[in-house]
């Protein structure tokens, strides 16, 4: 946007804090979307960011605020506007940071974004973040051959990618969409191995090397085993189905048991555990209260059923999974913390809670962060039969 243009809609936008000239420094026009954001001025605060963005355009820093500041922002504060667009101009300035300063950091936050970003955008928006995240997670990797957060990140999104293609073979087949067992057709088996198998493949190896890295990621081993039995329901032969269906049992059971082994130790870096990449901390929310889990259970405004996992179907589990977590400012979460629940639930649970919302909790008049607990229930969804 032009800086004139910039500069009219700071003037006549709403903001009243400058009487005086407008911004001529980057740092005054940052300064001046801050005041913005504190007073929930969102679209005051984007203009002003875009202000300084144009006045320094060579500073990536300026657009990690920018993208950051919309990635954050709680649905509900800017009704005009759709998840989906923020989330496109949140990864549009992530994007510009990328092309200024190529550095990991950036890399990651704007891989991050679009892998978060796909668990709620549906098709064909929701392919396009996966594979833009999958590509941004490979640059990293090829910087990094050991980062684990890479690795793990694409094997976690190997499974849904290729449930989704099973899922839809078996629809195909009138069959269940989580029913257990191999597609019945050959020809239908062939097509989505062709498909999916490179897929599954790649994220079993991404899996193995995470695993290689972290004996203790119980997340990478419940969806290795999960990537496995979906294998095992592409195979041709008899024999190659039953050693990825041993593989599969083989990695639920580490998984259980490197649990369990967590919960007696005690330790404070169990399997789900999440904090929201570059949180962004505004001002007035450095007070952080613990609230009582009924209590803020009552300020929920926005709740989001978690999908259920092909592998819990196949093992008939399901059941709640206990978090203890921190809310925002705004009421997103912020971080979480596994305190009980089944392995093959968690991941579910989680992506189902990171799409949470709750009223903003006040103290003395200003915003603060809550630290309490949330149960997510994990049950299996009721899918018509086509046809029926």
């Amino acid at each position: 946007m032009h800086r004139a243009n910039l500069v009219g809609c700071l003037l006549f936008g709403g903001i009243a804090l400058f009487a005086q000239a407008p911004p001529r420094t980057a740092k005054e026009a940052i300064n001046l979307a801050n005041w913005a954001l504190r007073d929930n001025r969102y679209d005051d605060a984007e203009a002003a960011f875009g202000l300084a963005a144009s006045l320094d355009p060579k500073d990536p820093q300026i657009q990690i605020m920018l993208g950051t500041m919309l990635a954050s922002q709680p649905n509900g504060i800017r009704p005009d506007q759709s998840r989906l667009e923020r989330a496109k101009r949140a990864a549009a300035a992530y994007r510009l940071a990328v092309q200024i300063d190529p550095n990991p950091g950036t890399l990651r936050m704007l891989a991050q974004l679009l892998h978060n970003e796909s668990l709620f955008a549906k098709e064909p928006e929701r392919t396009q973040f996966l594979d833009e995240a999958t590509v941004l997670f490979r640059r990293l990797l090829g910087l990094n051959p050991a980062d684990k957060n890479a690795l793990r990140t694409l094997g976690t999104m190997a499974v849904p990618k290729a449930n989704d293609v099973v899922r839809e073979a078996r629809m195909k087949l009138r069959m269940e969409p989580d029913e257990p067992g191999p597609l019945k057709d050959p020809r239908v088996r062939a097509d989505a191995r062709s498909r999916v198998g490179g897929v599954i493949d790649e994220g079993i190896a991404d899996l193995s090397k995470t695993i290689q890295l972290d004996s203790e990621d119980e997340g990478s081993m419940a969806s290795l085993s999960a990537l496995y039995r979906t294998r095992a329901d592409l195979q041709d032969a008899a024999e190659a189905s039953r050693r990825d269906i041993a593989s599969a049992d083989q990695w639920r059971k580490k998984a259980r048991e490197t649990t369990d082994q967590r919960f007696q130790a005690e330790t404070n870096r169990p399997f789900g555990s999440y904090t929201r990449p570059h949180a962004w901390v505004f001002r007035g929310a450095a007070s952080c209260i613990r609230v009582s889990a009924r209590e803020h259970a009552a300020k929920l405004t926005k709740k989001v059923d978690p999908w259920y996992p092909e592998e819990a179907k196949k093992a008939g589990v399901q059941g709640s999974v206990q978090f203890a977590v921190s809310i925002d400012s705004y009421g997103k979460l912020l971080t979480a913390k596994l305190l009980n629940g089944d392995p093959l639930l968690v991941q579910a649970a989680l992506d189902a809670l990171r799409a949470y919302v709750y009223e903003p909790t006040h103290l003395n008049n200003e915003r603060v962060v809550v630290e309490t607990e949330v149960e997510v229930e994990v049950k299996p969804i009721s899918v018509p039969r086509r046809g029926h």
